[in-house]
């Protein structure tokens, strides 16, 4: 909260660091007697940005945002990047209109029918996903050079059968890559490290680390 009173964020100021439900801020404002504000979202996203990047090095730089399908990246990538970091759908872990509800409720899918028919999940089997993965390695290979590092960010889930299973996919694919696995980083999930909030306490199950996968040219 700003000393004029105004928020930064968009909807009223929660108790808490995390972004609750519809109905805990409706609650909410009716027990604290909370007006929501008139706000102008795409402003305030604007006025953000312009405040994080005045703050940063790289304030003057141009970038560009461009939307496409990740299996037809050649298409419309002009460049040849030095980096390309991404975290590519977990297979069988995660619901993305669920874990992105906020993102899912302001563009207007506000119901358990809009989500299911969306269908924006990793639920794909193991076959499918792997021709994915190779489809999608092999096509941003095509924009890399010597000095590109290309980086996947991968969850590896408590309830799969076969632990570190993209690394198993990655010893039948490879020899039909350009791309060389050089060098793997794992950062595990503390269980006894909880994150406390007004929700009580309690950690995650599905996640066991995160792996993080370093490309190279061959």
């Amino acid at each position: 909260m700003r000393g004029n009173g105004e928020t930064i964020y968009f909807s009223l100021s929660m108790s808490n660091h995390t972004s609750m439900s519809v109905n805990y801020v409706k609650n909410y404002a009716l027990k604290h007697n909370l007006t929501k504000p008139e706000d102008n979202i795409f402003e305030k996203i604007s006025n953000r940005v312009k405040c994080v990047l005045n703050k940063s090095n790289y304030s003057n730089n141009i970038a560009k945002v461009k939307l496409g399908n990740a299996l037809k990246i050649k298409e419309y990538f002009d460049i040849k990047p030095k980096l390309v970091i991404t975290s590519p759908p977990y297979l069988n872990l995660i619901n993305y209109t669920k874990q992105n509800w906020i993102k899912m409720w302001l563009l207007g899918f506000n119901n358990n029918e809009d989500n299911k028919n969306l269908k924006l999940d990793d639920r794909h089997n193991v076959m499918s996903y792997e021709k994915f993965m190779e489809n999608y390695l092999l096509e941003i290979s095509q924009i890399c050079t010597n000095d590109t590092s290309v980086i996947l960010v991968i969850g590896d889930a408590n309830n799969r059968k076969i632990p570190n299973y993209f690394e198993h996919m990655w010893k039948k694919i490879r020899y039909k890559m350009p791309l060389k696995l050089v060098e793997i980083y794992s950062d595990p999930i503390n269980r006894n490290k909880k994150a406390t909030s007004s929700l009580g306490t309690k950690s995650g199950n599905a996640t066991r680390e995160d792996k993080i996968y370093v490309f190279k040219l061959k």
